[in-house]
């Protein structure tokens, strides 16, 4: 199975709540998706988490701002505060702490 744009677009708003990819990692997933890059060019971190997240089905929640300026994420149409996702979510958190032990991000 190959990784699409979908589980790059996932990658970047998984990691918007984990911070496991460099700046220059989410720049490079951005290039990739306007054709400015090829495949080979995406880092390891890159390539490994969009793999979890495309064997294991896992996709974003929807987020938002708030006025507070603060990350929100939906759940049972209730925007919840973002530090609440993986307490609320403790399966995807599980999937994706086989990458992240090694950085030591969560």
């Amino acid at each position: 199975m190959k990784i699409t744009a979908l589980h790059l677009l996932h990658t970047l708003a998984l990691d918007s709540i984990i911070g496991f990819l460099s700046w220059y990692e989410r720049t490079s997933i951005h290039l990739f998706l306007n054709n400015k890059i090829s495949p080979d060019e995406l880092s390891e971190n890159i390539t490994e988490l969009a793999t979890i997240i495309m064997l294991h089905n896992i996709t974003a929640p929807n987020m938002k701002y708030g006025h507070d300026r603060l990350l929100y994420y939906e759940e049972n149409n209730n925007w919840m505060p973002i530090e609440n996702y993986f307490a609320n979510n403790p399966e995807i958190l599980h999937k994706l702490k086989e990458l992240t032990i090694k950085n030591e991000t969560l």
